[in-house]
């Protein structure tokens, strides 16, 4: 469990893998997986326990965070991704970009 995950490529990963998640609550990890993951709001073993426990005993609660977990997966796509820049590249280059102020 990371206090500082800088974006969720590990949780995603684990998504992708088909895999439920279970993170600390930030909000980094709320905004990268929202509905996708079960949390616990502090590093404390008996929490850390009690969700362990759901995900390994609540299969419709594993399975509404997976079916989640597909949809969050869709944001990150690679395609999706790559169309995202090439539109800020677009628009950076484009004859009405503003570029940077001289200092």
């Amino acid at each position: 469990m990371s206090e500082y995950e800088g974006f969720g490529l590990t949780p995603l990963e684990a998504l992708a893998s088909g895999l439920p998640v279970l993170l600390l609550d930030t909000p980094v990890a709320r905004e990268v997986c929202g509905d996708a993951a079960l949390y616990v709001a502090h590093p404390d073993p008996a929490l850390i326990e009690a969700a362990l426990s759901t995900l390994l005993f609540d299969a419709a609660a594993r399975e509404r965070m997976l079916d989640e977990g597909r949809r969050v997966l869709a944001r990150y796509s690679w395609t999706d991704c790559a169309r995202r820049v090439l539109e800020v590249l677009v628009e950076a280059g484009s004859p009405g970009a503003t570029g940077f102020a001289p200092r």
